[in-house]
């Protein structure tokens, strides 16, 4: 609901009300007046699911919060907003796409390990699936270290160059995310 002085008001002057004083109904009133046309955006762009549209959106609005204080007015406010908009959706996008992708990597690697004892020599499905929904319990940070030293097989060195993290960080969070997700082989069934 918009606050009785900004009815009405062009989007120049609830920028401005907003920047100089923060004041959050004039904020509102903006949104309120563009919010349309943000979810048509982010409908397209997120093939209408809807939680996907909710998330984007809370990041779009908190982004434009934050950033709102950088409009030159050198182009609309409606420009400004699509392209923001537009903009965020896109990363958002990549990024799951970057986390999907990963996962299939993982979920790859882990069935083509080869076993040590003859009898394992066939990983079965549902050794493969057990293998990556305990992998996906752990924390993005412990299914980093596990995959570059176990999977990708980078020495501590590497990881400790690319994490740039010290020796004893990298190898006390390696041994703690191993047991982690030996706990988790163990709930899906399997042996560590």
């Amino acid at each position: 609901m918009e606050h009785p002085e900004h009815h009405g008001a062009d989007d120049e002057i609830l920028i401005r009300r907003f920047v100089e004083s923060e004041d959050r109904y004039a904020f509102r009133a903006l949104i309120e007046r563009h919010i349309g046309s943000i979810r048509k955006i982010l409908y397209l762009l997120f093939k209408g699911c809807i939680e996907d549209i909710e998330d984007a959106e809370q990041e779009i609005l908190l982004s434009l919060y934050l950033e709102l204080k950088n409009f030159r007015f050198q182009s609309s406010f409606k420009t400004y907003l699509y392209r923001l908009c537009r903009n965020r959706a896109i990363d958002i996008l990549r990024k799951q796409n970057r986390e999907r992708n990963k996962r299939k990597r993982i979920s790859m690697k882990a069935s083509s390990i080869e076993p040590v004892k003859p009898e394992d020599k066939v990983l079965t499905e549902d050794c493969r699936e057990g293998i990556s929904k305990a992998l996906f319990k752990l924390g993005a940070d412990e299914r980093m270290l596990i995959l570059m030293r176990h999977i990708d097989g980078f020495s501590i060195r590497k990881i400790c160059s690319i994490l740039k993290s010290p020796e004893g960080t990298v190898k006390s969070r390696l041994h703690r995310s191993r047991e982690k997700l030996a706990k988790e082989l163990q709930m899906e069934g399997l042996k560590p």
